[in-house]
This record gives structure tokens, sequence and C-alpha cells, in this order.
């Protein structure tokens, strides 16, 4: 089976970008994946300065 939906093709795609079949993953990528977010990203920054 081939295609974009086939398992090497998603794991050339970025976290976000990738279709997730929740049931499937481990704890790991979940919590990988939404520490790759933007918004994430920002609202750690924005903390990070705001402490010290």
């Amino acid at each position: 089976m081939s295609g974009p939906h086939t398992a090497k093709a998603q794991a050339d795609l970025p976290f976000r970008i990738r279709s997730h079949d929740l049931d499937r993953m481990t704890l790991r990528e979940p919590i990988v994946g939404v520490f790759q977010h933007h918004t994430i990203m920002a609202h750690l920054a924005l903390a990070s300065r705001s402490a010290g």
C-alpha cells in the first residue's frame, strides 16, 4: 500500500502535520508534539522572561 497515509510518508513529516491515531501512540509522542507547537513554545518563552 502506498500513498500519503503510509507509515513511511507520515514519518517524513513534522509531528504537527502528521495524521494521528491516538490509539497507537506511545505516551512520548503526544508530549513531544505539544512541546513542538509554536503557541506552547511562545508561552514557555514568555513565562521564562517574566520569571527572571
